[in-house]
């Protein structure tokens, strides 16, 4: 299911960038063309947190090689999209989320998680990567965040792991709607996944264990209409393909990268307090 939105997602930007969107129009009694850009800015921008003014980081496109980040375990991991200038198939994408979960399970114990970073305060978070950067690894690793095409998280722990069961009362069936919301923004904090988190990316799509999915958007790039056409093109994608690619093997077992991080003391202790943040 995950794999199939990632590639409903790929489409839904190539589609952008090859001006295949339906031209939309104002709702009003004179309509007019409305600017499209917001679409391409949905994939190609990034939130950095800065000092007094967060910048928005403009990616540079790479024809030869593209990726997304996968949050797991509240680690990241890099997953290739394109090698050599190719798109991978499904089963290449599929391969790589498996080695994901095979990966996060060994490491799990032994990462410090910085999604937590981007989830309070944006000085706070923006004196922490100012101190993490003074490291050459960590410039590194910062810039496949930036890169990555959109980010996926990959939730193991549901607040609330069995989905209930045929029908429900009004009033339960809204409170269930809001905790899947809650879960989807904060994933339930730290004991939970609010650090299988990647706060700062335009696009964050979450998909959980007990089914509940959906979209954390950073909204400084663009409009909830673009954010939920795209959402619903992914939909339909999965929609028409999940038959089409059962049993779907890997053409190529593409390595999935897994991001480091030196964490100072000064740092942890930035990083501590937005976890507080989040808890609140």
């Amino acid at each position: 299911y995950t794999t199939l939105l990632i590639c409903g997602m790929l489409e839904f930007r190539s589609k952008t960038e090859k001006k295949q969107l339906k031209r939309e129009f104002s709702t009003g009694k004179v309509k007019v063309e409305v600017c499209m850009k917001q679409y391409e800015d949905l994939f190609s921008c990034y939130r950095q947190p800065a000092l007094v003014e967060d910048v928005q980081v403009k990616k540079e496109r790479n024809d030869e090689s593209e990726h997304v980040l996968v949050m797991c375990r509240n680690q990241a991991f890099v997953v290739y999209t394109r090698v050599d200038g190719h798109l991978l198939t499904f089963g290449d994408i599929i391969f790589q989320l498996r080695e994901v979960v095979r990966l996060s399970g060994t490491t799990e114990d032994l990462v410090i998680r910085v999604g937590a970073s981007g989830a309070g305060d944006r000085d706070t978070a923006a004196l922490f990567w100012n101190e993490l950067q003074k490291v050459e690894s960590n410039r590194t690793s910062l810039k496949s965040a930036q890169e990555a095409v959109f980010v996926v998280c990959l939730d193991h722990d549901d607040t609330n792991p069995t989905p209930p069961q045929g029908p429900s009362k009004p009033q339960n069936h809204e409170q269930e709607l809001v905790r899947r919301a809650k879960h989807l923004l904060v994933g339930g904090g730290t004991c939970g996944n609010g650090m299988n988190r990647w706060y700062d990316a335009t696009i964050q799509f979450i998909v959980s264990r007990s089914g509940t999915n959906g979209l954390c958007i950073e909204h400084s790039t663009a409009e909830g209409i673009v954010s939920i056409t795209m959402a619903e093109s992914a939909l339909r994608y999965e929609r028409e393909n999940r038959e089409q690619v059962q049993g779907e093997e890997a053409e190529k077992e593409v390595s999935v990268k897994a991001l480091s991080w030196d964490v100072s003391p000064e740092a942890m202790a930035l990083l501590e307090k937005q976890k507080a943040t989040l808890d609140e």
